[in-house]
């Protein structure tokens, strides 16, 4: 009968909060126990801070005693005491058992034994870390950006330098008032970062701030303290009308524009000689260039001023407060603002998983770059606009080369790129055609093409492609009729657009009469014509009413009237062109949901509609609604007008943008995300071609044909600027103003050759791979770190974690990890944090690092290699196999072959011999010897099949590419992620040609491959691309591309270097 008993147990230690449960078998049958381990104090489930342990059970009453020991790991023989090893019999619970000493994983083990003293088989096994060591404290304490006696909200900062022998958990904060200890904030546990803020004190109040470091079993480091005094901020000084200032520091070096502070004494209280402003925050990034207030005495009513500009030393966003005192009074908080642009204007670029370090001191920095357009929320692409459509989840642009791109929500094909997937930068549209206008509505767009054509796609509901059909369509579908088409207006679920003799014809969704046939059909299925006879010049469609002006300039609206937009003063349905009020002559007409506008003849705006909740989007000062046209307010001579959601923006004759209206997500563009009643000038000191206004968004082009777009980022990327995406899809700038010669891309390192000769390596330093001399205590995220020794660079190579360089005077040296013996330095030592000489005296003209060794030319054109030799890697006639062998140093390469290239891979090398034939020895499981189709390795080079003369060659992991002087491409070897360009994941054993390009470049990289087309100069890549390493955009992101990817961002590459994880390219001249 005895074969299963489930046993359970409470392990009760004085240190732990919470359960965990485990069921476990004996050899004989008892029913329903279970085993909990709870801790009463630390929260943990895995850690306690007391050996004491006591146990209690539930259930098991056939169970009459237990033995518990840390050392008794087979069942005892008897019940006898001694018979359980380390431990003790049991017959009662709770029972109590102590476990050993010494802070570490504690193993207990239960055995069960029943009346007629029957031992269970098996054991119950429980693990827990004993933790009776307290962390250390905390190095400094300090309240962060904000000097605590005078704030009464201060940010209380700690430096996270406490340690643990075992699970530092994090950090414990608490508040006492001073003057009665009673606790403001008791200890509250941070397991993150390393500062809180949000507390609310007193003021004119003493108080202690104390701080603990705490580990997993509960344990807490010795109590760090400050204590502070807050002062009466119920004065009547007042910094500034606004809450806060926008600065901008263009064009790289600082100091940037200059705005200037009023402080005001407004309380009506006489105070004493003003100190000097102090500003915390990023403070070193702000400077103050004038102040009149240090020093005087304000009266009520009396002001003085304060020069602020930014002058910071990289790209990036900066924030910090500003406030003044006469030592019993602060003034109000005045918040100031500051963003630097223009850096790194060096002609480097890169593209991939490289982490370039984030801004500094941001909070919400993609919400403070879209306030106002900046260098840093241009519509990506380099590409030069002639206009920007800004729609409600998408937007498109025609470029000044008839180009049309679109960007933003795409699930119903709207971006017209042939996917269902959202894209967050632009994306051109049929590259074939050129295209000269472009709409776009609810998840679609219409755009006419250079031969007059129209075309529809995206969602199909309610026949808005006018064709009959309700079929989406991810890729331009033509609308029939044979008619040529002026211009184009799609929103909401209704097209209208003017043919080529200023016919109106509308389509589409109909329920308020809002196609402009005289009646409300449903739906409308095919181009209509409206109001036949009339010729016309604009139309604007609404989302459920459409706009259009005469030949004449004279205003018609028609469809829904309960948001006021029809304009004629009754805020009725209209089901036919109804002329607006008051016998303006328009040039221009656009309308949305709640209101309409219209720029006159005479340069001046009428708005009319719903004022949606007074948020100011008719632009007349009231925040009213008018069913009427009211004039804009303002002197402005205007020359456009956009309107959509519910704000609105215009352009003036200096090329000055205005925008007003609902401001929440920083669509007026004045940096603020407030409503703004009136036109309010558009910040950033840009000159506009166009505007473009959309829900939360708007959009814009200067005259330089640069696009921005600012407001709302975070939706479907519908502002084109990348926000929203975490992947890294477009070129960036190495941030260091140099200009490269060369690159050496790695895996997460990559080194570069400035036109000094210097070298810089960045990104990952885990075995000195930076060669900085440091130790590898950090990971260097820009290429601020130059390569120590003076040396002067010829050129430079990288892999994962060890770098080789050759000299100006043709010495190599190598650094990073040697666990091979890669560096060649005559030994397996562990690590290099500087240029080590390579062992030997050659004279070197190039170096290649592979994955496990390096290979080497030298000036007279002979090949070594060194480091590990497995598969024959080195070269020497040596076949070791899958058997690992080290050679610490240079060795030559077998054959007497000379050579003019060389690159290394994973257990292979290939090299270019002088007689353009190219050679490859080591490891050919996947056909990377390039020599046949037997996948045989080889530890002596083997010729490359295939003849040709060969005059480039690059190496990757496990592939090789190659060009003929013909210009054809080749590659050959592991086809897995597709970066052999032949359309598949297949092997090639022998060279295989990329059809269709002839090119000036090819380059491998560790699993992708890009080249440069000979003629157009445009860069193709294909392969790994999870990193976006291969230019690849959030609709690839998590795979590979087996065919070519066109890299159509608006840059030229005259050298690209190719990496583990990002592609570097340096910008044609």
């Amino acid at each position: 009968m005895k074969s299963i008993l489930l046993l359970s147990v409470i392990l009760l230690m004085t240190s732990c909060l919470k359960e965990s449960e485990v069921t476990f078998n004996f050899g004989f049958e008892v029913v329903g126990l279970e085993v909990i381990l709870s801790d009463s104090s630390s929260g943990s489930t895995t850690h306690s801070n007391t050996n004491s342990i006591d146990m209690t059970k539930s259930g098991g009453d056939d169970l009459t005693q237990y033995c518990i020991s840390e050392t008794q790991t087979i069942a005892p023989a008897d019940t006898n005491a001694g018979s359980c090893g380390g431990g003790n019999w049991v017959t009662g619970f709770p029972a109590s058992f102590a476990l050993s000493g010494g802070d570490g994983l504690k193993t207990v083990y239960i055995f069960g034994a029943d009346s007629s003293n029957a031992i269970s088989s098996e054991t119950v096994t429980k693990t827990i870390t004993l933790d009776t060591t307290d962390p250390t404290a905390v190095s400094a304490l300090t309240l962060g950006t904000v000097p605590a006696s005078l704030s009464t909200t201060p940010t209380i900062t700690w430096t996270t330098d406490s340690t643990d022998n075992l699970v530092l958990v994090g950090y414990q904060v608490r508040v006492v008032k001073d003057s009665d200890s009673s606790v403001e904030q008791d200890w509250t546990t941070f397991t993150k970062g390393d500062s809180v803020s949000g507390l609310t004190l007193d003021g004119a109040e003493d108080y202690r701030i104390e701080i603990r470091a705490i580990d997993e079993a509960g344990n807490t480091s010795v109590v760090v303290s400050d204590t502070y005094t807050t002062l009466n901020v119920a004065g009547g000084l007042t910094l500034g009308a606004t809450e806060f200032s926008l600065l901008y520091q263009p064009g790289g070096a600082g100091p940037g524009e200059t705005q200037s502070i009023t402080l005001t004494n407004s309380g009506g209280i006489s105070t004493g000689l003003l100190q000097a402003p102090l500003i915390y925050g990023s403070s070193s990034n702000f400077q103050m260039t004038n102040d009149t207030c240090t020093g005087t005495s304000l009266n009520p009513g009396e002001t003085c001023t304060i020069d602020m500009t930014i002058n910071a030393a990289a790209d990036g966003y900066y924030f910090a407060n500003i406030y003044i005192t006469d030592g019993t009074i602060v003034s109000s908080e005045h918040r100031v603002q500051g963003m630097a642009t223009g850096y790194s204007p060096g002609n480097l670029y890169y593209f991939g998983s490289w982490d370039v370090g984030a801004p500094i001191d941001v909070y919400d920095p993609q919400k403070f770059q879209s306030l106002y357009p900046n260098d840093l929320n241009k519509v990506l692409g380099n590409l030069t606009w002639s206009k920007i459509v800004a729609g409600d989840q998408h937007s498109c642009g025609i470029t000044t080369e008839s180009k049309l791109y679109c960007w933003g929500e795409g699930w119903y094909g709207e971006i017209g790129y042939g996917v269902d997937e959202p894209k967050y930068i632009p994306h051109i549209v049929d590259g074939e055609k050129t295209w000269k206008d472009v709409s776009t509505g609810y998840r679609l767009t219409c755009a006419i093409d250079g031969s007059d054509d129209l075309y529809c796609w995206g969602d199909n509901s309610y026949y808005r492609f006018g064709d009959g059909t309700a079929t989406d369509s991810f890729v331009p579908k033509l609308v029939p009729g044979g008619m040529k088409w002026k211009s184009i207006s799609a929103r909401n679920y209704h097209v209208c657009a003017i043919n080529s003799l200023d016919d109106l014809y509308c389509w589409g969704r109909n329920n308020y009469g809002q196609i402009g046939m005289g009646d409300n059909t449903t739906t409308i299925t095919a181009p209509t014509l409206i109001n036949s006879g009339t010729k016309w010049k604009n139309v604007a469609v609404g989302e459920y009413t459409t706009c259009a002006l005469t030949l004449a300039g004279v205003g018609y609206c028609w469809g829904m009237g309960a948001n006021h937009v029809i304009g004629d003063g009754l805020s009725a349905d209209t089901y036919s062109p109804s002329p607006v009020s008051g016998g303006l002559i328009f040039d221009k007409i656009e309308v949305h949901w709640f209101h309409a506008c219209g720029l006159t003849n005479t340069s001046d705006i009428y708005c009319w509609g719903t004022d949606f909740s007074g948020e100011g989007n008719l632009g007349d000062g009231l925040g009213t609604t008018s069913n009427v046209p009211v004039q804009v307010t303002g002197t402005q001579t205007w020359v456009d007008i956009s309107v959509r959601g519910r704000h609105s923006c215009g352009i003036d004759n200096l090329n000055q943008m205005y925008c007003w209206g609902e401001g929440e997500e920083g669509e007026i563009g004045d940096g603020d995300i407030q409503n703004r009643l009136t036109p309010t000038l558009v910040i950033g000191g840009h000159n506009w071609a166009s505007a473009s206004a959309s829900d939360y968004l708007s959009c814009g082009v200067t005259t330089g044909g640069d696009g921005y777009c600012w407001g709302q980022y975070w939706n479907w990327g519908q502002a084109g600027t990348g926000m929203g995406n975490a992947g890294l899809f477009m070129p960036k700038k190495v941030p260091l103003a140099k200009t490269w010669k060369s690159m050496a891309a790695g895996y997460m390192l990559h080194c570069g050759i400035d036109d000094s000769d210097d070298a810089y390596c960045m990104g990952r330093d885990q075995y000195g791979e930076l060669g900085n001399g440091a130790a590898d205590t950090a990971t260097y995220s820009h290429p601020s770190t130059i390569v120590t020794g003076g040396h002067k660079w010829a050129s430079l190579s990288a892999n994962y974690d060890s770098v080789c360089g050759v000299t100006t005077s043709n010495v190599g040296y190598c650094w990073g990890r040697n666990n091979y013996g890669q560096i060649g330095s005559g030994d397996t030592t562990a690590s290099f944090h500087d240029p080590n000489l390579i062992v030997g005296g050659h004279s070197w003209s190039k170096i290649s690092v592979g994955y496990y060794h390096t290979c080497g030319i030298r000036t007279d054109g002979a090949a070594y290699c060194w480091g590990t030799n497995r598969y024959g890697g080195i070269g020497n006639g040596v076949a070791t196999g899958n058997t690992t062998t080290l050679t610490t140093t240079p060795t030559a390469v077998n054959g007497g072959l000379t050579f003019t290239d060389i690159g290394t891979g994973d257990h292979f090398a290939c090299g270019l011999a002088t007689d353009n034939k190219i050679y490859c020895w080591g490891y050919d499981n996947r056909g990377q010897l390039g020599n046949d189709t037997s996948y045989v390795s080889s530890s002596t080079p083997v010729e490359v099949v295939g003849g040709g003369v060969w005059t480039t060659l690059s190496v990757g992991e496990s592939h090789a590419c190659a060009l003929q002087a013909s210009g054809d491409g080749y590659c050959w070897g592991s086809g897995n992620n597709g970066a052999l360009g032949q359309g598949d994941y297949t092997n090639q054993p022998e060279p295989a040609i990329i059809t269709g390009r002839s090119w000036s470049k090819l380059v491998s990289g560790m699993w992708h491959t890009c080249g440069i087309e000979n003629v157009t100069g445009d860069m193709y890549c294909f392969g790994y691309g999870e990193g976006g390493e291969i230019g690849n955009f959030p609709d690839t992101f998590w795979g590979s591309v087996e065919t070519l990817l066109l890299y159509d961002r608006g840059i030229k590459f005259s050298e690209i270097f190719l990496g583990g994880s990002a592609t570097f390219g340096i910008a044609a001249p």
